[in-house]
């Protein structure tokens, strides 16, 4: 694909995470406090989540021929 459309894509997509955003700050209000922590503890479980992937991607054993 070319360029263009790639960063169309790219576009969407962080406009659509500007709008959940926007809606998830609007909905505490009315959620329970515990709530305002959720964005940072799924950022941190991802995370732990990317390097374990690419650790085991890294690690594992690769039997020769």
């Amino acid at each position: 694909p070319g360029f263009g459309n790639w960063v169309w894509g790219r576009t969407l997509i962080a406009a659509f995470a500007v709008a959940v955003g926007a809606m998830f700050r609007q909905s505490l209000s009315v959620l329970p406090e515990m709530f305002r922590f959720l964005p940072m503890t799924l950022l941190i479980v991802t995370a732990m989540l990317s390097c374990y992937i690419q650790f085991y991607g890294l690690l594992k054993l690769r039997l020769a021929k």
